[in-house]
């Protein structure tokens, strides 16, 4: 991350509200990382660490966006859990998809089994 190093698999993210044990790396992209990782309780999550230098007045209208995707519920979206905004870094717990979007795709090129 930007001041913060990358974490490594197996470490704790301490956050409010409890620790995520990262299982291991689903992706990276330029703005940040994606982990497979175990939240309070053992349920299998993804964590979203997303690497960021907002100013005060850009982080109101970027919290209230996630708030309301927070809330949302619908069959086709994966349920965000819950997210910490740290000063260097956001970091948003979600639903673990069973694949990605390339893999999805791929399984529908394919056809049915």
């Amino acid at each position: 991350m930007s001041s913060v190093s990358s974490p490594e698999a197996g470490s704790a993210l301490a956050l409010p509200g409890g620790g995520y044990r990262l299982v291991h790396m689903l992706g990276r992209g330029a703005y940040g990382e994606v982990w497979r990782a175990e939240a309070p309780g053992g349920i299998e999550v993804a964590v979203k660490i997303i690497r960021r230098d907002l100013q005060p007045r850009r982080r109101r209208p970027e919290h209230a966006a996630l708030e309301l995707l927070r809330r949302l519920r619908n069959h086709y979206l994966l349920s965000v859990h819950a997210f910490f905004p740290l000063p260097d870094r956001l970091v948003v717990v979600m639903e673990l998809a069973d694949a990605n979007l390339r893999q999805r795709l791929q399984a529908c090129e394919a056809g049915p089994a």
